[in-house]
């Protein structure tokens, strides 16, 4: 089975002033925005998508879809670092671009309508090799926080645009709406701004939290999986040892499995489940897929798609 690293996707749970965005009906102005073909300059453009609609998160979503319709990933550009361009305007003339183009169009269109919009420059997390690297230097990751309805809402377009696998840039489009308006609770776990204050949550997370944490991915979170433990991303054992895994899971769970640096799933492990608590007790084999003594990453499936990543030692005692 081919894991797939979506640079995107999740229905948040973001409430203010009463208006629940995951329950939203953006049908319309979704409709409205993909085929809206505008060859304009930004202003006009931004003006095309957001004259019809009053509500200011409604003209947002207006943007936010058209951008991650229309603007594709420049895997040219991310080779090559000269063709790179965050001119809005450039942007929407070759109809593609990186992630600081991507969060710059974005900004420009919400601020010719008078809604307050940053770019959040940061790191982001969307491969097994990222787990336990330290943060350094200027980030590798850009987005966008936009101000309405009385508060910061965080946006990646870029990630919602569509993803690529791993190891290689054929960008394929796949809108997911997971990064609009996202949870920050739910965003921090692959994304970390150079400024904390950014994070937008009131829980202590640290840069050392956000590395050594394990991967999650998108889809898992869109499926209402929240890790309990371990939450460490590096874990060691030894051959006889118990891997003992727990998460909370809002859909049923038939299945959970375990692979071996991304190979197919291995057999069903038992589990059991305690008011959607879910807990499973692996103990540590020399057979597959643990038969390996050294470092691997170890992927767990839950209804056989990929929702964590760990980075596991094996030693033989």
């Amino acid at each position: 089975m081919k894991i797939i690293i979506a640079l995107f996707s999740l229905n948040s749970l973001c409430i203010a002033q009463n208006i629940d965005y995951t329950s939203y009906n953006y049908h319309k102005v979704d409709s409205f925005a993909k085929q809206l073909d505008s060859k304009g300059n930004v202003e006009k453009l931004a003006k095309q998508l957001t004259d019809r609609f009053n509500e200011k998160h409604v003209k947002v979503r207006a943007i936010f879809t058209w951008v991650s319709h229309h603007i594709s990933y420049d895997c040219e550009a991310l080779k090559n670092e000269s063709l790179i361009t965050t001119d809005p305007n450039k942007i929407l003339k070759q109809e593609k671009a990186v992630c600081s183009g991507y969060s710059s169009l974005f900004k420009e269109l919400c601020n010719s309508i008078n809604i307050k919009c940053q770019i959040i420059d940061g790191f982001a997390r969307n491969g097994s090799e990222d787990i336990g690297v330290k943060l350094k230097g200027e980030g590798d990751h850009a987005w966008n926080a936009v101000f309405t309805e009385n508060e910061w809402h965080l946006i990646d377009v870029t990630w919602a645009a569509g993803y690529s696998s791993p190891g290689d840039c054929d960008f394929e489009k796949n809108f997911n709406e997971f990064y609009f308006y996202c949870n920050p609770e739910l965003f921090k776990y692959n994304h970390y701004p150079l400024d904390e204050n950014k994070l937008f949550i009131s829980t202590n997370w640290s840069k050392e939290d956000f590395s050594n944490y394990p991967l999650i991915y998108s889809d898992a979170l869109v499926r209402g999986i929240s890790l309990i433990s371990p939450e460490s991303g590096t874990l060691t054992f030894f051959v006889g040892d118990t891997l003992k895994l727990s998460f909370r899971s809002e859909k049923r769970v038939r299945y959970i499995e375990v692979s071996y640096d991304k190979e197919d799933y291995s057999d069903v492990i038992r589990f059991n489940n305690d008011n959607d608590i879910y807990t499973t007790n692996y103990r540590i084999t020399s057979d597959y897929p643990f038969e390996k003594i050294g470092k691997s990453y170890y992927t767990v499936y839950i209804n056989r798609e990929a929702a964590l990543t760990y980075y596991i030692e094996v030693k033989a005692r």
